[in-house]
């Protein structure tokens, strides 16, 4: 019995290796995730955001589109509602608001 758990841990400690069977490196995953992303996939979530932003326009409210960049950004509702002298409560609602406009765009 020993010898066979001891025969199945040796196989999987060579599987934790840094390298496969033919010696190159096993690609890493931060490596993967931090390249930078092709001209193309710029110009086309540039564009999106700009037909997602401008469906906001059209409703005339001035604060979505102000409310939207600032939470794409990374602010969080408190921060944004002191920056639009608004309540907090009126953010996330906005947010929320943005949110099913731009889930109804989606749609095909």
């Amino acid at each position: 019995m020993n010898k066979a758990v001891d025969s199945i841990r040796f196989e999987n400690r060579q599987k934790r290796g840094s390298t496969t069977t033919t010696g190159q490196s096993i690609p890493d995953w931060q490596k993967i995730s931090s390249v930078e992303p092709t001209p193309d996939m710029v110009a086309t979530a540039s564009d999106s955001l700009e037909c997602l932003l401008m469906r906001l326009d059209l409703t005339g409210d001035t604060d979505l589109r102000e409310i939207a960049i600032a939470s794409i950004e990374g602010s969080r509702p408190s921060e944004i509602a002191a920056a639009l002298g608004c309540t907090q409560r009126t953010v996330q609602r906005k947010l929320k608001t943005i949110q099913q406009l731009w889930q109804t765009d989606s749609l095909p």
